[in-house]
């Protein structure tokens, strides 16, 4: 065999196997995939890393040539992986969160499959014949055609990356279009080219502009102040309890007779329970959950809030509640640098941060990724205990034990399940969630004792699903859930006003920037305030929108619920009427669609200009 049948070898090899993988990768995302532009994008790519071979006779040559085709096949498994549950791409903006994965090694194993050994075939077949090829000597080298192999590749990756793509995609269908690479070669010129703080509007601006943000906003604070429970919970203490993985099914499930989560149906009974509520995470995940319903803003597009507004200017509860003379914290038990949260936690307006080496916590008893949920639950009882000799305060738990892949140690499992559900990941997960419950149930409990209860506005809800598309067969089979993209999506909110001893079931369709909205009138908060969301319980209109998860622009709607075409053209999208799923006419649709682009790009505005600070400043 020639030399360069030799080559061409190679280059086959490495060009059919990254068109295949491309093309599996986007079949599994949304069941669809340019083979044209994809094996476009995988000749340039050959190309660029083939040309290595033609400036050297040497092993080395074809070493480095597969240890970079190695590396971008370990860097697309990753996409896999993160795309399973974010349902987005890693980008560059998350490569300062890389340390993380450390923390997150179990959940990450957990989201394998054993079919995924295809995306490394056309690895070890490539090194395969790369070992073939050199085991006599070769004499590849031909600098000239090197060059035009590098040449070539380069324009070829850049032509598909620039000419394929339009920002507007979602990542699926970026991937569908050309490829992994070209999607991520798209995606870095635009974070490197785009500008960090948008100029559109900021202290420069024209009182008109102002006066136009404020209308906006204002209207909205007047809906909280004619809330008929507004101030009811005035100088009452707030805890919010964010609760991790929860998914809203698990309430009032029964297994064999035995409740998931006897403590949360107990607590619904005398509380405000909130059946159709929906995570709005972004790349942050939990920290977003967190971002959002401290400020009713959406996070960024590419990154986490904690990262991509470290300093911002905020009005956050924490900062509206400091204002109101209240202590303010936070806590979590795990590392303090997790996604920033130490950095960030301060422009949001925490005095305090109680985490696994704050000296003011026991992290003796761990579980999974940190400091038991139960084990929290009890130091912080103890600490507000002495708080609220000082004063109404604010606290801000985030529970971790009930965290991907939930696999609890044998004596935690405290669940009795049939047989039939041992070692599944539903099995797993109701266990999880049963301990997550009764630790709540003993915090509750003891806050009760200590006399805290009663003066305490408590607010408890999921901050993202916790089982995965994969599990829905076995949902189905097992507890008779349908678990499709909208109940995924579902978590639970329960709000208990002091003293409240009946409980009403609120059926209002929302998301969790809705709920700073709701606290703030519950608490009586009436300065002007500068919050996306809506109060749950004054809101006309059933609504929540993603920027996230879905297609950005998708929302449900009491009347009508939008699912936004992959390739983000509002035409291209789908209506339904929410209540029987039938398809209609997409104009009916307009009004969501429209209402849902408000609130991103006024978050936006807020968050990228620091303009909370110059609207409150023009109200001074």
């Amino acid at each position: 065999m020639t030399k360069w049948m030799k080559i061409g070898l190679w280059a086959f090899v490495m060009v059919i196997g990254w068109t295949f993988k491309n093309a599996y990768f986007a079949h599994q995302m949304i069941g669809e995939a340019n083979i044209g532009l994809i094996l476009l994008g995988a000749a340039g790519l050959t190309l660029f890393l083939t040309s290595l071979l033609l400036f050297s006779t040497k092993k080395r040559a074809a070493l480095i040539s597969l240890g970079l085709y190695g590396v971008l096949s370990l860097l697309l498994y990753g996409d896999v992986l993160y795309e399973r549950y974010y349902s987005s791409l890693l980008s560059l903006e998350l490569v300062n969160q890389a340390g993380q994965t450390a923390d997150v090694g179990d959940s990450i194993t957990s989201l394998m499959r054993w079919n995924d050994v295809w995306f490394a075939v056309d690895v070890v077949l490539l090194a395969i014949v790369g070992h073939w090829m050199y085991m006599k000597k070769a004499h590849f080298k031909k600098i000239a055609v090197g060059y035009s192999f590098l040449l070539a590749g380069m324009v070829v990756l850049t032509c598909v990356s620039i000419f394929a793509m339009e920002e507007q995609y979602s990542d699926q269908y970026k991937v569908a279009v050309a490829g992994i690479l070209p999607a991520h070669l798209y995606d870095s010129t635009i974070y490197f080219n785009e500008e960090k703080i948008a100029p559109a509007i900021g202290k420069d601006s024209s009182a008109k502009e102002l006066e136009k943000i404020n209308a906006y906003f204002a209207e909205k604070q007047k809906a909280n102040q004619a809330s008929p429970s507004f101030g009811i919970a005035k100088n009452k203490n707030l805890v919010i309890v964010q609760g991790e993985s929860l998914n809203d099914f698990v309430i009032g499930l029964e297994v064999n007779g035995e409740e998931i989560t006897p403590n949360l149906n107990e607590l619904i009974k005398k509380s405000h329970y909130f059946t159709n509520i929906y995570t709005q995470i972004g790349k942050g995940n939990t920290s977003d959950a967190e971002f959002i319903v401290n400020n009713s803003l959406f996070p960024a597009e590419n990154e986490s809030g904690y990262t991509a507004y470290e300093n911002g200017a905020f009005q956050s509860l924490p900062i509206l509640l400091k204002e109101e003379a209240y202590q303010t914290s936070v806590a979590h038990g795990n590392d303090p640098e997790f996604w920033n949260r130490k950095a960030a936690y301060p422009a949001q307006g925490f005095e305090e941060f109680y985490s696994a080496t704050s000296p003011d916590i026991d992290p003796t008893d761990q579980l999974g990724m940190g400091i038991s949920d139960e084990s929290m639950y009890e130091q912080l009882s103890n600490i507000y205990e002495k708080d609220a000799e000082k004063g109404p305060f604010y606290n801000f738990f985030v529970t971790l034990s009930q965290h991907r892949p939930f696999k609890l140690p044998e004596e935690q499992q405290m669940l009795r399940l049939p047989d039939k559900f041992n070692g599944t990941p539903v099995g797993d997960y109701l266990q999880s969630a049963y301990y997550a419950d009764q630790a709540l149930g003993n915090f509750i409990e003891d806050l009760k004792q200590k006399g805290i209860w009663e003066e305490t506005l408590f607010v408890y809800y999921g901050d993202h699903y916790g089982l995965l598309a994969d599990s829905a067969d076995q949902l189905d089979e097992l507890v008779d859930v349908t678990f499709d993209r909208k109940e995924m999506f579902n978590v639970p909110l329960i709000i208990h006003t002091p003293g409240q001893e009946d409980g009403i079931t609120e059926e209002v369709i929302g998301g969790m920037v809705d709920i700073a909205p709701t606290v703030t009138s519950l608490l009586g908060i009436d300065q002007p305030l500068y919050q996306v969301g809506d109060n749950l319980l004054t809101k006309e209109k059933g609504f929540v929108g993603f920027r996230h998860g879905f297609p950005t622009g998708t929302f449900f709607g009491e009347d009508f619920s939008f699912s936004m075409s992959p390739t983000g053209e509002f035409s291209k999208g789908t209506c339904t009427n929410t209540e029987t799923g039938e398809k209609v006419d997409i104009e009916k649709c307009r009004e969501g669609y429209e209402q849902i682009k408000k609130q991103i790009d006024m978050s936006d505005q807020l968050l990228e200009n620091d303009l909370i600070e110059v609207l409150r400043d023009g109200k001074q």
